[in-house]
């Protein structure tokens, strides 16, 4: 049983082997990302990030509160329970990350630039200013901060979710796709910019992005087996996890 089981594993990883060299390049260009981008600089990071340190200080969330309708265009930490507006399980996942270590620091080092109050992005063959829109203090040289550190792992998490979509987007193309056109879908997925700017940073959006591949992935399966003429055990148990995926993301 053995020997006849081994030339299907070998099929299988070479019937793969695509996805494989595909996130890894993504984990490679992630890196380069996130290395490039400085911490604070991805989409809210800090607004982020205040929730996961709150949570992993405190053991729960902060009261929910709608997003402020004055909110300038760079978010201020201010003392206090950060706002909170966003679904939890990101902040969940990531306060055991950084639970041991000293992210008392985080408010003072978070210091909006001078330069980027002084217009929005920098406009070709002019001004060098605009460039970043935090400071980029000491805190965040080697050795890293206790908080600059969190955010390093938080990175991570957000990267290792990227992986979980692309592998999602991987499983949607080989259902509604042509096999020839499957690596070219998922490819397009994984070296995408804006979603490689986004998945190196500390967001939440990581995590939605992940759950709602599956969660289209899931409905796939669903309406493949809506065929059926009757629902089974299978049809059952993708619509529970379909129900589970969606609540997760709320």
């Amino acid at each position: 049983m053995i020997n006849a089981r081994r030339p299907s594993l070998r099929n299988r990883i070479s019937e793969h082997i695509g996805l494989v060299i595909i996130l890894v390049a993504f984990g490679a260009l992630g890196a380069v990302y996130g290395r490039a981008t400085p911490l604070l600089e991805t989409p809210d990071e800090p607004s982020h990030f205040s929730v996961a340190k709150y949570m992993a200080d405190e053991l729960r969330l902060p009261a929910a509160q709608p997003a402020p309708a004055d909110a300038g265009p760079v978010p201020v930490i201010q003392e206090g329970p950060p706002v909170y507006y966003a679904p939890p399980l990101y902040y969940a996942l990531s306060a055991p990350l950084i639970a041991g270590l000293d992210t008392d620091g985080f408010a003072e080092g978070v210091i909006p630039s001078p330069n980027w109050a002084r217009g929005w992005a920098p406009t070709a063959n002019r001004s060098p200013d605009n460039k970043h829109i935090y400071v980029l203090t000491a805190d965040l040289r080697a050795p890293l901060a206790g908080w600059a550190t969190a955010m390093m792992r938080l990175r991570v998490l957000s990267l290792l979710l990227g992986a979980v979509t692309v592998v999602g987007v991987y499983a949607l193309a080989r259902s509604v796709c042509a096999q020839s056109l499957v690596f070219a879908a998922t490819a397009l997925v994984a070296f995408n910019p804006a979603f490689l700017f986004v998945t190196t940073g500390v967001t939440n959006d990581a995590l939605l992005f992940a759950l709602s591949t599956w969660a289209y992935v899931l409905m796939v399966q669903l309406v493949v087996r809506g065929g059926d003429s009757e629902p089974t055990r299978a049809s059952w148990a993708l619509v529970l996890l379909l129900g589970v995926t969606l609540g997760l993301s709320a």
